[in-house]
């Protein structure tokens, strides 16, 4: 609560602090567009902050160099999901699981719903031990990942292409196949 001592201009500036803190994304950028476009200073600003010429981003091995034009300085990493600035990536910038994470059955036992129920998202957030990476046996408690790589944009990743249900079927498959033979 701004005290009766500031000045007016000092409890607007308090006020717009608080109002931009506690404003919803949707509102933040509809007001940004609308400053950048009222006020060229702005536009300019914008653009120097969020592009970057092409010519001094690192290029990540597998990724086609590009051309002496402006791209984002910020993006998306399809491996870790965390938002990167492309000029600070470095072959060690980026850790996650290269795997998928599934529900263990044995940690699963007093549950009777099938693995395509246990596989949520609700269960995720409120059972992340019991959901065991592929790829190293780590659990999504599990913080860190267990490779380390550069960073790479959403639309470069060596994601997967394959839905939760497809691996989930797959995992049911080889589980049904391991049971039979036994």
């Amino acid at each position: 609560m701004p005290d009766s001592s500031q000045t007016p201009a000092a409890t607007a500036l308090l006020n717009l602090d608080h109002e931009i803190k506690t404003a919803s994304e949707e509102r933040l950028r509809a007001l940004l567009l609308s400053i950048c476009n009222e006020i060229p200073e702005a536009h300019k600003k914008a653009v120097k902050e969020l592009f970057v010429d092409s010519s001094i981003v690192k290029n990540v091995p597998g990724q086609i160099a590009g051309t002496k034009r402006p791209v984002s300085r910020y993006e998306r990493c399809g491996n870790c999901k965390e938002e990167f600035d492309v000029t600070e990536n470095s072959k060690t910038s980026c850790r996650y699981h290269p795997g998928y994470a599934f529900p263990d059955e044995e940690l699963f036992a007093d549950h009777d719903e099938p693995l395509e129920i246990l596989d949520s998202d609700d269960y995720r957030k409120s059972y992340p031990e019991n959901f065991i990476f592929d790829c190293c046996d780590g659990n999504l408690m599990d913080d860190i990942g267990c490779e380390v790589d550069w960073h790479r944009s959403l639309e470069t990743a060596d994601i997967s292409k394959r839905t939760r249900l497809d691996m989930l079927k797959e995992y049911d498959d080889q589980s049904s196949s391991e049971y039979e033979s036994e």
